[in-house]
């Protein structure tokens, strides 16, 4: 049966006033003149006509079909979709605790973990959640920098992790930069290198930080690569590590940096990518092109859009 524009009208002003302004039958037959009855049978004809239509959609089923979406596109194992809150600072720190929750599963697992500020937020969450005893090492993926901010301090950063989980913390007393690849050479000869390099091929889980570029701080980028990150469109970088929008890394002309090397990290068993609310879809597409990850743990609203 056909509808007049009348009668459609008419339910669409009733079914806007009842699911949009939440108005109740009682209040919408006295505002519009009519009986109680006679509004619930226009909401019936409403949903009957195709005005109105109820979908009731699981929060978990919608999470899963997103990471479902992204192994097939990206080759990840897993991860996990944080639903995203009114502001930045609260949905980081629901990323945060989603990562200090999954802790409990990496017992006698050896752990690298990565630095700034999404990894700083875990570091503070830990630092006041229950203590756990996982029987594990802590190791830095990078070296420190010489900046007064914490979330870039590798070393504590590992002190955090270590004291919050009855872990061994392995400390690297190396800057995170330096002055020229001779010295990259240099420090790379010493014992403490290659022990923090042993160490790396032990580590089973890293917990890696994916950020935009550009980015506030932006360490050393000037020196290392002069032009080349302009020049070669960069999106993003995970630790110090930049890459372009096809997940290609971009090689500076001066290596500076002291971190975990790219073929290391490739091999851990398990790689998690860690991303901050306030990172770029396109950087964290780029991230997951890399073919670095196994897993990502990011907010809804930005893998909805990689």
């Amino acid at each position: 049966m056909a509808l007049s524009n009348d009668k459609i009208e008419r339910l669409v002003k009733i079914a806007t006033m009842y699911y949009e302004e939440n108005k109740n039958q009682s209040e919408i037959a006295s505002a519009l003149g009519i009986s109680r009855p006679l509004v619930s049978r226009y909401l019936t004809e409403a949903r009957d006509f195709g005005i109105v239509k109820i979908q009731i959609q699981s929060p978990i089923e919608e999470r899963r079909m997103i990471l479902d979406r992204l192994q097939e596109k990206y080759g990840i194992r897993g991860g996990a979709v944080i639903e995203t809150s009114e502001n930045v600072v609260d949905t980081d720190r629901d990323i945060a605790d989603c990562i200090v929750d999954g802790l409990s599963n990496t017992e006698s697992m050896q752990i690298g973990v990565g630095w700034g500020s999404i990894i700083g937020t875990v570091a503070d969450r830990l630092s006041t959640a229950p203590e756990r005893v996982l029987h594990t090492t802590i190791y830095p993926l990078v070296g420190n920098s010489g900046v007064f901010n914490r979330d870039y301090h590798s070393n504590e950063i590992v002190r955090i992790f270590a004291e919050r989980t009855g872990s061994r913390p392995v400390y690297w007393y190396t800057p995170a930069f330096v002055d020229s690849s001779e010295e990259i050479r240099r420090l790379k000869d010493l014992d403490s290198y290659k022990q923090m390099e042993s160490g790396w091929k032990s580590i089973k889980i890293a917990f890696v930080n994916i950020g935009n570029y550009p980015s506030v701080p932006d360490f050393a980028t000037a020196a290392s690569y002069g032009s080349r990150l302009i020049e070669q469109k960069a999106v993003g970088k995970l630790l110090c590590y930049y890459y372009d929008s096809s997940g290609r890394f971009i090689k500076p002309d001066m290596e500076c940096t002291m971190q975990i090397p790219l073929e290391i990290l490739a091999k851990r068993k398990f790689v998690v990518g860690v991303c901050g609310a306030n990172v770029s879809p396109k950087a964290l597409a780029g991230a997951l092109k890399t073919g670095i990850f196994t897993h990502i743990v990011a907010a809804k609203n930005i893998l909805e859009q990689v």
